[in-house]
């Protein structure tokens, strides 16, 4: 027998959104998302990998949207390099629920980087880890195929400063206003 080729349409998933971070900002919250796709999946784990020359995470600074009975769990390693944030989400009392889709968690990162000019932005990856891989389970405990999309956090560059008080407006230097 030949086995269908799954299709993502039909098939959960994680979405981590891109978002921009607001010039000068110190801080950025990145949201995962799960999508169902009319599958009943009751634990999923997965890894996430960040750009570390531009981000920064601390333990305690994710916010999981949770319904009843599902438990998070979570764990940060900086000396990672492929996942340095583990994300577990379960129900596992029977009869076990099936996650509905929504954003499942929020992470807050610090922005440490800038673009450098000219550029105006910088974009930062934030992604799934392919070491483990993401898995989904289904409320029987069996696997559930599914996918995985990455995002990243674009950080803006500040506004140029505004020119000094008598400077020209082409930005050519100063004038003379005195008298002659």
């Amino acid at each position: 027998t030949i086995t269908p080729t799954p299709d993502p349409a039909r098939m959960p998933g994680l979405r981590i959104g891109k978002v921009s971070s607001p010039a000068g900002s110190s801080a950025i919250s990145v949201p995962i998302s799960f999508e169902s796709k009319g599958a009943a999946v009751s634990a999923m784990l997965f890894s996430i990998d960040f750009d570390e020359q531009c981000l920064n995470y601390r333990l305690g600074n994710a916010r999981f949207n949770l319904p009843p009975g599902f438990v998070p769990g979570i764990a940060y390693d900086a000396t990672d390099k492929d996942g340095e944030i583990d994300i577990t989400i379960s129900d596992y009392v029977p009869p076990m629920n099936a996650l509905p889709d929504r954003v499942l968690v929020t992470l807050t990162f610090g922005v440490t980087c800038a673009p450098t000019p000219p550029a105006t932005t910088r974009v930062a990856a934030v992604a799934f880890a392919a070491s483990p891989p993401p898995s989904f389970g289904n409320p029987q405990g069996g696997d559930i195929a599914g996918w995985v999309q990455s995002g990243a956090v674009v950080v803006q560059a500040p506004p140029p400063p505004a020119p000094a008080w008598g400077a020209a407006a082409t930005g050519a230097g100063s004038e003379y206003y005195g008298i002659q």
